[in-house]
């Protein structure tokens, strides 16, 4: 039997060993560059033309344009999708949202059906964002339509549940529960998209634009007995005399105790300043709201005599891990020695009481003298270490620093700044020569401080067919490159197929994975992204284990040699086939010999298919090849020959692979 599914070259030394040695790593050199291997494990959630699960023959996944997704700590995923079927009457559309469970796509819902557990005949018509918790629950907003009085009337709701099991939240329209004078708004989000947060207890949180025009905005976490308002527009402040809510900005993290952070502005008549707004940091902890920090007049650690005076409008500027434990980006009161060139800043209470990350104006760490930060990139985002993960973009004509290589991503830990890449850095996995070149504002942070990000390349033979790609950066490892376009990955279906598109935008929503959002990136090192293929260009779904902890190892074994006579049945056997760190999800048996003989398998995708032995005028070997392939995409071949003997021939009877050799170099799924 002849295995090639380990990654290495294999040299068998005789007399001649060295000479063999040099020819089998020049060889392995040269394959290394022209394959240009993946260092993770790639499999197709979802791809455009597969058949679509539950639906009548002829429907398939026709559209991923513009679909999302996202991914738990489980490696479960959940997507979006079009569903197709094209007939002679013309065609029919469905878009649908799915979870994937153990490599099979679940249906969760699909438009033209009826929404299930309210009265009236509303049927879905669209989804946005969805998110997953890790027990693989289920949030989602969707649009209702329904008939009244003649006239179609949408609205929007918010959703939970598995396949098969999923209720109704809220409802635009419906009254907000405990007050009957407010009825919710068609706004449910808790980050940018119309993402609700969702945490691993199956609750959810999202601010709301409240039908009521004296309460344009509120706040809503679900607790054991339901929905809860915390906060809304014109409402008291507690702790602050004489003042009310204003705006609360997007995006609220959640985490699995059940804390929330908000940032509101507030209205009233305050000592602290002339203005009529401040801004403060919220958290509500088991429904109690307290203030964490205020701005205008509060001393800034970490800037001598100076105070805050707003904190992030952005949906993406902040973040909460599973302690409670916040990181923030902040603008300092003007004047003095505070201007445009280092208002901003970010902080965090991590490791104790609030610090200083990183300013505007400040040294860049891992940069030449005089190159500073000019400005903060979305998203912020803290792993439950307490490490913070940033892009930022550099000031130019300073410190070496230009258009070619003014950004890169930032690491923090207890108060250590690292540089992760850099725009003109050398882009790992690639041929000399070859750099980053562009923004890093694609990226995300696991619990294991790892962080993944996608950006695009320029460099000696690169053009748009391999530009775009999706590195990590490991701290015992550094940085490594996952995949890039113009890599090639094995579908289940067998067929090999070659990213040509790696999608800018991930179908999650950044997260440092603790804070009730949309994640793409989890705790296992697994990457959720999105991108084309070829041949054709179809896009899909696909899940990058970059976790070399627990790698995987697949070895295809198709058995010991046979043989047999004329008329007797064969069965093959591919029991012996193992998978470390996943698991076999098919088999396929080809014949391969040239013998002129045709042989119809029982199956030919099974474990132990059979046939029978032909007529044969002469000893004949008949060759079949066996790829199995894993839950995560990778395969792996072996063959097993079958020796037919006719009446009197008694064939080859050693029953023994014969594979040896004396010198060999063996290359293979470099992929």
């Amino acid at each position: 039997m002849k295995n090639f599914h380990q990654k290495m070259c294999v040299t068998r030394f005789t007399e001649r060993s060295f000479t063999t040695l040099i020819i089998c790593l020049t060889m392995l050199i040269t394959a290394l560059v022209q394959c240009n291997p993946a260092t993770a494990a790639i499999r197709a959630v979802v791809i455009e033309g597969e058949a679509a699960p539950g639906f009548d023959d002829g429907f398939i996944f026709s559209d991923l344009a513009g679909a999302k997704g996202a991914i738990n700590n489980s490696g479960q995923a959940v997507f979006t999708a079009t569903v197709n079927t094209i007939l002679n009457s013309g065609s029919t559309n469905y878009f649908t949202l799915w979870r994937e469970n153990s490599g099979t796509a679940e249906l969760i819902a699909r438009t033209k059906e009826i929404a299930p557990g309210i009265s009236g005949s509303a049927l879905f018509s669209s989804f946005s964002n969805p998110n997953i918790n890790d027990p693989g629950q289920v949030a989602f907003i969707a649009r209702l339509t329904e008939e009244s009085g003649g006239n179609s009337v949408t609205d929007v709701s918010l959703w939970k549940g598995t396949p098969g099991s999923i209720s109704m939240v809220a409802r635009e329209g419906d009254t907000a529960p405990g007050y009957s004078g407010d009825t919710f708004g068609e706004m449910f989000s808790a980050i940018g998209g119309d993402t609700v947060a969702f945490n691993n207890d199956g609750r959810v949180a999202f601010i709301n634009n409240l039908n009521n025009a004296s309460a344009r905005n509120s706040v809503w976490q679900e607790n054991a007995s339901g929905l809860t308002m915390l906060a809304k527009t014109g409402w008291a402040v507690p702790g602050f005399a004489d003042a009310t809510y204003g705006e609360f900005h997007a995006g609220i993290p959640l985490n699995n105790n059940g804390d929330l952070a908000f940032f509101p502005n507030i209205v009233g008549n305050f000592d602290w300043t002339h203005l009529t707004g401040a801004y403060l940091v919220q958290k509500a902890i088991n429904g109690n709201v307290t203030t964490k920090y205020t701005g205008f007049k509060t001393a800034a650690p970490g800037v001598a005599g100076k105070t805050f005076q707003s904190f992030p409008t952005g949906s993406q500027n902040y973040d909460m891990n599973a302690s409670g434990q916040l990181v923030f980006e902040a603008a300092l009161e003007y004047g003095g020695t505070v201007d445009h060139t280092n208002i901003s800043g970010i902080w965090s209470d991590a490791f104790g009481s609030l610090a200083l990350v990183a300013r505007q104006g400040s040294q860049a760490t891992g940069t030449p003298a005089d190159a500073v930060f000019s400005s903060f990139n979305s998203p912020l985002v803290m792993n439950d270490s307490g490490q913070v993960a940033f892009g930022a973009s550099l000031k130019t004509d300073a410190g070496g620093v230009d258009n070619t290589n003014n950004n890169g991503i930032w690491l923090e830990t207890g108060g250590v700044l690292d540089l992760i890449a850099r725009a003109g850095d050398r882009a790992p996995g690639t041929p000399d020569g070859v750099v980053f070149n562009s923004q890093f504002i694609n990226y995300a942070i696991n619990s294991a401080g790892q962080v993944c990000f996608h950006t695009s390349m320029t460099g000696p033979g690169i053009d748009y067919t391999n530009s775009a790609g999706i590195w990590l950066y490991d701290p015992s490892d550094g940085l490594s490159l996952v995949v890039r376009e113009g890599d090639e990955v094995t579908l289940t279906s067998g067929e090999t197929v070659t990213f040509i598109d790696i999608v800018a935008d991930f179908p999650g929503s950044c997260s440092g994975g603790s804070d009730g959002r949309a994640r793409y990136f989890n705790n296992s090192g697994e990457i959720a992204f999105k991108a084309a293929v070829s041949p054709g260009y179809r896009e899909g779904f696909f899940i990058a284990n970059t976790d070399n902890g627990s790698a995987t190892e697949l070895i295809a074994d198709a058995g010991a040699n046979q043989s047999a006579a004329e008329g007797n049945t064969v069965a093959l056997d591919a029991s012996g086939s193992t998978a470390t760190g996943s698991t076999i999800a098919t088999y396929s048996w080809t014949q391969t010999d040239s013998s002129g003989i045709t042989i119809t398998l029982s199956s030919s995708t099974s474990i132990n298919p059979t046939f029978t032995a032909p007529q044969v005028d002469s000893s004949t070997t008949l060759i079949f090849s066996l790829t199995v392939t894993d839950s995560v995409g990778s395969t792996s071949t072996d063959s097993v020959s079958i020796t037919i003997s006719n009446s009197g021939d008694s064939g080859d009877t050693d029953n023994t692979d014969d594979d040896s050799s004396t010198t060999g170099c063996f290359i293979s799924n470099l992929k």
